[in-house]
């Protein structure tokens, strides 16, 4: 796979290249503080030598004012800190309390008098509630209420949904769990761009976050960046999740804490009745936490450190569980070391090191809930998942900063039979539930490995029409998945039993996977044209290609690991260059007004830009053009032998469309914000144009005729197309000619919204942040029969059918019209603390479906209603509460107990249908929220 010029930029090319000393897509962990210093009647002070000091600053960061007075401090880490201005002759004016956020701007402005009339000045200064130069729009959450807030599972993944428009399909928890496929603005997992430590971590084959056990003892910050992102984010369409970990200072922190639920304080919620009939709850089997964070200085102003340690043990038992078969815990460890080095005062360097091993159990289901037997309990084990970050930070001269950051990232991740069994699935259909007598259906070997570099240059300037605060950067990413897939079952063979039949599917052991390489430039200024208006503008181009590489069609290392049998070497796979080459340009426009001053000042935000999806690799490799041919047989007796009566052809896949682009949204959005004192409201209104989104194509020779159904639940005539000769199904932006579709239908999506929100400062003992979000999501779907539109394609036929795409068109499945949210913090009596989280959502849409038979295809899965909101998921209500006190057992050492009741009103809401609402059977809930439940933390901090 080659990268080719982006010569539409190549100007900016060249000077990109030449900042660049080595080469993430990378994303800000830093804010900027900014501002004026005037005298007493106003006029500009130049000459003034601005100071930031405090913990988190690492040297000396100093700004010199030009002829307007204005100074910019930018790249500090998020924390607080004090701005001094000094100037011979003049008294020193100091501002204290000053918080930086990460890819804010705080505004401090300084007032300094001749010296000797009166003593120096010093101010304590309120950090100012919003950002006045910023069109983007964002949610910032410190440590304190972090560290606070009730939570379901202590995952940092979690706290994306408190802010508005990001939401998710299912419930949210559990070891290793998808967080039930966040996404935002209407969009899926590739909509996030995610970020920890101003590094990437979304994984390349399905844009998941990578990192799941960080624990929120260990985060200093968390940013949710929603609309108006600058040019610096790219590979996303929706928000930006940004991260930052502690790190050590000249004092000596750190915590030592326990979080454990029991079963007797966990409540049963819904009952289910399990294999043997009888009813049965939720049950909290296990859940231990143990976590350890610790920072400090190695060597006082040069050498720091900062090591966190999570060690979690999980098991809760869903409604209907069947106790008799064995379900080993889930589990999820971590190990994190950074270290800052002070080599100058001028520059920084900073190292890292990961090490995750998370397992979670997994269950073999077909056709809906499966009674599961010892060998067909799983475990997914994604261990040694180490990753390594370089990064140097270095102040060239008062005005330029200069940040490169380095990661490279490896992960296996196994999945096998809990017992140990190579046995092969086996499906009794004819019980109800169905019966597993077998072993996993899907066991895998799944490595996954990616490089990913940035580097940057922000200049300050004063002196150009206004003041100007430049970004350069260059960002570049390197990854491949090579997973060995032993789907349908050990052997290569999934056994079913429907009616008086037995049934036979095999395929022979092969891998699939992909390698791709891409480059991003961009340029981001913020241009203070006047005290009060601000024009962000920015542009990025990418360019994105991926290949197919040849792989073994069989290897012993594969076998070796999970048992798959023969070994042929020396055979593989064609190589295939240049499946995918994206090119893309992103303009981006901001504009921020500033309305008022000081404690009653607003500001008018608005903002146009294009964004592309990242290249999610599993949207379109998958399955590989030449994996092996699937057989299909049938016999009356159990072991055989059996009569084969289809067996797929060599280019039943192919290749993506020629042509075929990546996701790509238009966004708009105004808004005001205006700070009242400690208040702070707000009013913005988004909208996303989506287009070009990834799924089936079919118009490649298929040959069809007419098959007549009878909708049962309209009692009209539906034309199907039943195949004659089958097309070539292949991935690309548009269902094709040979999809059930109206002529000229493609993959697009239109979101639009409104979000109103409310928060206040911590003083006076409390402090609030709320949205009350209104949205609307439609359009035409990839995957419109599935119940997991938000994920990735991986190996799921959706839409392949042509009739899988009758009655599309309508609301996407994450349309959720009203959710309201809120966070609080109270200080009561007796130093204790009380926490809340309250989430109202209501349910999202979905519609029935029919199983049809008779076709030359097989039983089809037809659409029989538009997904027109009528039908909805249950609404969800979910109110978590906490109360903390903190005992001091001496100058610096403290117990902090924490005592938090999860889901106070017990919501047994479910996410999901088993069988998706196949008419005419009953709707049968499945996954439910976790019920209501006590959870106990007790940490020694010091």
């Amino acid at each position: 796979m080659r990268l080719r010029p982006i010569t539409s930029a190549m100007p900016f090319v060249l000077l990109a290249t030449a900042l660049l000393p080595a080469a993430t897509v990378y994303a800000q962990n830093v804010g900027t503080v900014r501002g004026t210093v005037s005298s007493p009647d106003g006029d500009p002070l130049p000459g003034v030598l601005v100071q930031v000091t405090g913990d988190v600053v690492r040297g000396e960061r100093t700004s010199t004012t030009g002829a307007t007075g204005e100074w910019l401090i930018p790249g500090l880490p998020p924390g607080i800190v004090t701005v001094t201005g000094t100037l011979e002759g003049l008294e020193n004016a100091e501002v204290q309390g000053v918080r930086v956020s990460i890819s804010g701007a705080a505004t401090v402005n300084l007032t300094m008098r001749v010296a000797g009339v009166e003593e120096a000045i010093t101010v304590i200064s309120e950090a100012p509630l919003i950002d006045v130069t910023s069109s983007s729009v964002s949610m910032d959450f410190q440590e304190e209420l972090i560290d606070a807030l009730p939570t379901t599972t202590r995952n940092y993944q979690e706290f994306a949904l408190l802010a508005p428009g990001v939401n998710a399909i299912g419930r949210v928890g559990g070891v290793g769990e998808y967080q039930g496929f966040i996404g935002a603005y209407g969009r899926d997992f590739g909509s996030l761009g995610w970020n920890v430590d101003g590094l990437a971590v979304s994984i390349p084959d399905d844009g998941a976050p990578f990192g799941g056990s960080i624990d929120p003892d260990a985060i200093a910050e968390y940013q949710v960046l929603g609309a108006g992102a600058p040019a610096e984010y790219g590979n996303m369409t929706g928000v930006a999740i940004n991260v930052v970990t502690k790190s050590g200072t000249n004092t000596h922190h750190g915590r030592l804490a326990y979080n454990g639920e029991w079963d007797d304080t966990t409540a049963t919620g819904p009952k289910v009745a399990d294999a043997f009939g009888v009813e049965r709850g939720f049950e909290r089997v296990t859940y231990e936490s143990y976590s350890l964070w610790s920072g400090g200085p190695i060597k006082k102003d040069k050498l720091f450190y900062f090591l966190s340690i999570g060690l979690r043990e999980e098991l809760m038992r869903n409604p209907g569980a069947t106790p008799s078969i064995t379900i080993p815990d889930g589990q999820a460890d971590h190990y994190n070391l950074k270290v800052d080095w002070s080599i100058h005062p001028s520059h920084t360097l900073t190292g890292g090191y990961q090490w995750e091993d998370v397992k979670r159990p997994s269950f073999s289901t077909t056709g809906g809930r499966v009674l599961a037997n010892p060998n067909s309990v799983g475990i997914q084990q994604a261990s040694g998942q180490p990753y390594t970050r370089l990064g140097y930070q270095g102040v060239l001269g008062s005005n330029t900063l200069f940040e490169g950051n380095w990661s490279n990232i490896y992960t296996l991740t196994h999945h096998t039979a809990a017992t140990g069994s190579f046995e092969s699935p086996f499906i009794d259909f004819n019980t109800s539930p169905a019966t597993s007598l077998g072993g996993l259906i899907y066991p895998y070997l799944y490595p996954v490995w990616w490089s990913r570099g940035h580097a940057k240059v922000t200049h300050f300037a004063d002196d150009l029409a206004g003041s100007h605060e430049f970004k350069f950067g260059i960002q570049y990413n390197n990854s491949s998945q090579k997973a060995g897939a032993v789907y349908p079952g050990f052997g290569g063979k999934y056994y079913s039993k429907i009616g008086a039949n037995y049934y036979i599917y095999s395929r022979a052991v092969h891998y699939y996977g992909a390698k791709a390489e891409a480059i991003g430039l961009y340029v981001d200024d913020s241009w203070r044209i006047t005290d009060r208006l601000t024009l962000n503008i920015g542009v990025r181009a990418d360019q994105d290609g991926a290949d197919l590489p040849p792989f073994p069609v069989l290897e012993e290392y594969l076998c070796n690991e999970i048992g798959c049998g023969v070994v042929v070497p020396g055979e593989f796979t064609p190589n295939y260059p240049d499946v995918v080459d994206y090119d893309s340009v992103d303009p981006r426009l901001g504009i921020a007004y500033q309305v008022g001053e000081g404690r009653k000042q607003g500001v008018l935000r608005a903002s146009a830009g294009r964004y592309h999806e990242q290249n999610i690799t599993s949207m379109w490799q998958q399955p590989h053009p030449d994996r092996p041919q699937a057989r299909f047989g049938s016999s009356s007796n159990r072991y055989g032998p059996f009569y084969y009566y289809f067996e797929t052809s060599e280019d039943t896949f192919g290749l993506p469309r020629e042509g075929m682009e990546r996701p790509q949204t238009d966004q708009f959005a105004v808004g005001y914000d205006q700070q009242l004192g400690n208040y702070v409201v707000g009013l913005q209104l988004v909208k996303h144009d989506t287009t070009d989104m990834i799924g089936w194509s079919l118009d490649d020779g298929g040959v069809y005729e007419d098959f007549p159904y009878v909708n049962p639940l309209t009692g009209e005539t539906i034309i199907l197309k039943n195949i004659i000769v089958e097309p070539t199904a292949r991935k690309g932006n548009a269902p094709g000619a040979d999809a059930n579709v109206p002529p000229g239908s493609k993959y697009e999506q239109e979101y639009q919204a409104v979000f109103l929100t409310f928060a206040k400062r911590h003083t006076g003992r409390w402090s609030l942040s709320s949205s009350l979000a209104w949205s609307e999501t439609k359009g035409f779907q990839p995957q419109s029969d599935a119940q997991t539109q938000g994920g990735t394609f991986f190996v799921v036929t959706n839409g392949k059918d042509p009739n899988h795409h009758l009655y599309n068109g309508g609301l996407g499945q994450a349309d959720r019209p009203w959710v309201f949210r809120v966070q609080g913090m109270v200080d009561l009596p007796w130093q204790l603390k009380a926490t809340g989280s309250f989430n109202y959502q209501d349910g999202r849409p979905y519609r029935h479906l029919a199983r049809v038979t008779g076709m030359n295809q097989g039983a089809v899965t037809v659409p029989l209603e538009p997904m027109t909101g009528d039908r909805r998921m249950p609404t969800n209500t979910n109110l978590d509460l906490g109360l903390s006190r903190r005992f001091l057992l001496g100058d610096r050492l403290g117990l902090a107990v924490d005592l938090q009741v999860l889901n106070v009103l017990d919501d047994d809401t479910n996410h999901f249908w088993g069988g998706y609402g196949l008419y005419p059977l009953a709707l049968t809930p499945s996954q439910y929220t976790y019920p209501r439940r006590l959870a106990v933390r007790v940490g020694v901090d010091w």
